[in-house]
């Protein structure tokens, strides 16, 4: 049972040893009947004490300042100090914790025996344990900026002979700094979120010194509120209703409680009659409504005036006399037309001169074969040549190809070359060049620099080549390469000359005889490189494709052998059941590789050859990982063993210091044959370079199958 004593009056030490005291008399009175040593041959005393501080939740470790409002949750565990069977056990006595606000709680009363082994101790009892204590912290509680909870037990008996030994005791104290949110400040709420943890639960904001009257200045100084009226004639209010003027030209409002009072027309009058209202124009008809002066112009035209001198309309083209106070305006000229500037007689004819004289527009037209217009259809000249426009209201017309012939029929449109037809379309001439055809003056137009072809200017102006039988034209001697080892080929007038040379035996490809006796056979025999009976090695296909005993990246055809690849480590392992064969193989890959390198984006193949052939080829899918290349390090890794053949891993490493560079793979799960010498040739390609080195391979014991290994 956990048990809550609330006696708060008495200091925290003095709780204390009462406690102790308590329960050491209590635990004195059996100490008789459980009097042993346990565990035998235990000559160390001392409990331990843990206090747990956890958040709200009794789950999350409590770390950092607490708020002065916010939820603590305690949980303690009694142990003996040290798991060792050296420390005796211990029993009896009381267990308490004492929270900051000096309750304390009850963990045991009777502490069972912790850390026995033997009866009456139950050797499956090492600790007493509380449940999670809860306390709230209280900025009365805290003492020096912490909230200080103190774990005790007293009373208890230690096991340690057959008499024991009473008056076993501890106390263990935690202390847990405290935020304390008032900022000093007696102008600020001093406010703490119980939700929140630490510092961030604490916020001060300003002491509310609202007065509710918008007309008052609030402010707070030494925790005092003071309110201050700037204005004295500003009136506060509640609503529009409170701020009325009795003056219908005002819009009577409340603006965050101020009356405000606006005139939306300064030209408002107010008035009580419609006498009030006299404006002294003869043109409106005046009005009171609602308190507002109203006037209306039954005729929008109408204008006041006192004499003809106030009626001018600044219209030239009118009279204005005065009558009853209105003025009136005729036009003796209804043709006539009023302006201020030339820019007023727009008559839309680009084709005229708009002038302004004396406020009187006039009009003429200096180019009598000027044409108006509003669109090009109005400019159609008839010749299909020209194109048509409208431009600013007057027709242009515009020849875009000066070339451009207009014609009736195809007999007007004749250029005089014989390698084209002429036709006349919509009106314009078109000329169509004959495919081939050249046309030419003399022999010298028809130079087509090719010396195959002799060329010649026809009777018809047009020019006539005629082909040289068995002529091949060329550029470079490379392009006159006949096949044939035993002729000089030359480009010497840009076509080919084959010029035999004097008993030169000729290699047959294909009849399986040395016919120029210089020890290769046929397609082994370089004059029959390019010789189409002749097989080349197809690269990448893991056959031997031209025959030659050496299958892809073995053969020269595929890559240049650089050699230079030293072998450390092989281990060949083979089984009888299929698919369960092994490879190891570390190397110097090459003491030194280009900047470049990148086995990922070249391509990388191992592979491996006994003296019946390769036994195993293929591809290793290098991954492209910008991170590992900064670190000169090329991985692939499959679990699966599906991706290459049974091989799991492969790495290249790349030495900063001199770009040396290492190879290693391993694989399991394989399907390769057992080599049948011990002699097996490595192939590693990577690109377009391959290095090689030979493995002279032991067998080693193995528990099943067979195992080669290189040392």
């Amino acid at each position: 049972m956990l048990r809550a004593d609330s006696r708060k009056n008495v200091p925290l030490a003095a709780k204390m040893l009462l406690h102790l005291f308590a329960a050491g008399t209590l635990l004195l009175a059996a100490t008789s009947a459980r009097a042993h040593e346990d565990p035998p041959g235990c000559f160390k005393s001392g409990p331990g004490i843990v206090i747990s501080v956890l958040r709200a939740d009794g789950v999350t470790g409590f770390v950092g300042a607490a708020s002065q409002c916010e939820t603590i949750t305690y949980r303690v565990t009694l142990r003996k100090a040290i798991d060792s069977d050296e420390v005796c056990a211990f029993s009896g006595g009381s267990f308490t914790l004492t929270t900051p606000d000096g309750v304390v709680h009850d963990v045991s009363m009777n502490v069972p025996c912790i850390g026995g082994t033997t009866a009456p101790c139950d050797p499956a009892v090492d600790a007493v344990a509380s449940g999670l204590i809860s306390y709230t912290v209280n900025p009365a509680d805290v003492i020096g900026g912490f909230a200080i909870a103190v774990a005790s037990y007293a009373g208890g008996v230690g096991h340690d002979s057959d008499a024991d030994t009473p008056g076993i005791s501890g106390a263990t104290p935690k202390a847990t700094p405290v935020v304390l949110c008032d900022d000093g400040d007696a102008c600020s709420q001093n406010l703490c979120d119980p939700e929140q943890h630490g510092a961030a639960a604490c916020s001060n904001p300003p002491v509310d010194c609202d007065d509710h009257n918008a007309c008052t200045t609030d402010s707070c100084g030494d925790g005092v509120c003071h309110h201050v009226a700037p204005d004295p004639t500003c009136v506060p209010c509640d609503g529009a209703a409170d701020c009325d003027d009795h003056n219908a030209c005002s819009t009577d409002a409340c603006t965050a409680g101020i009356c405000e009072h606006a005139i939306a027309d300064p030209t408002c009058v107010p008035c009580e009659t419609p006498a009030d209202c006299n404006d002294q124009n003869a043109c409106t008809t005046d009005a009171c409504s609602d308190g507002i002066c109203g006037h209306t112009t039954p005729d929008p035209t109408c204008v006041p005036c006192e004499s003809p001198a106030d009626c001018n309309d600044q219209n030239a083209c009118t009279t204005e006399p005065c009558t009853e106070g209105i003025c009136g305006h005729t036009t003796p000229d209804p043709t006539c037309v009023p302006c201020e500037t030339a820019a007023d007689c727009n008559d839309q004819n680009a084709c005229t001169t708009d002038a302004c004289t004396e406020g009187i527009c006039g009009h003429t037209t200096p180019d009598p074969t000027c044409v108006p217009c509003e669109t090009a259809a109005d400019c159609n000249d008839q010749n299909a040549c020209t194109t048509d426009a409208c431009t600013e209201g007057i027709c242009a017309h515009t020849t875009p190809d000066p070339t451009c012939v207009p014609c009736e029929t195809a007999s007007d449109c004749n250029d005089g070359n014989p390698c084209t037809t002429e036709q006349c379309s919509d009106g314009i001439c078109g000329h169509t060049t004959l495919e081939g055809c050249t046309p030419c003056e003399t022999a010298a137009d028809c130079n087509d620099h090719n010396a195959c072809t002799t060329d010649a200017c026809g009777e018809d102006g047009t020019c006539e080549r005629t082909t040289i039988a068995g002529c091949v034209p060329c550029e470079t001697a490379a392009q006159c390469d006949d096949g044939n080892a035993c002729t000089t080929d030359t480009c010497p007038a840009g076509s080919c000359v084959h010029a035999t040379i004097d008993d030169c035996p000729i290699e047959v490809c294909d009849n399986g005889v040395d016919d120029d006796g210089d020890g290769l056979v046929d397609c082994a025999d370089s004059d029959c490189a390019n010789n189409p009976v002749c097989p080349t090695e197809i690269c990448g296909n893991c056959i031997d494709d031209d025959g030659d005993g050496k299958v892809d990246y073995e053969d020269e055809d595929c890559c240049d052998n650089t050699g230079g690849m030293t072998i450390r480590k092989m281990a060949v392992r083979t089984k009888s059941e299929v698919g369960k064969n092994r490879l190891v193989f570390k190397a110097l890959y090459s003491p030194r590789v280009d900047p470049d390198f990148n086995p990922a984006t070249a391509g990388t193949t191992l592979q491996l050859r006994d003296a019946d052939g390769t036994f195993f080829c293929q591809d290793i899918p290098f991954k492209s990982d910008l991170r590992w290349i900064k670190m000169g390090v090329f991985k692939f890794r499959d679990r699966t063993g599906l991706r290459a053949a049974g091989l799991r891993k492969a790495k290249f490493k790349i030495a900063k210091k001199d770009r040396r560079a290492t190879f290693k793979t391993r694989g399991k799960k394989m399907d390769f044959r057992e080599p049948v010498s011990t002699d097996v040739v490595v192939t590693l390609r990577v690109g377009s370079q391959c290095t090689q080195a030979t493995a002279a391979l032991h067998t080693k014991r193995a528990k099943t199958g067979k195992k080669l290994v290189y040392p």
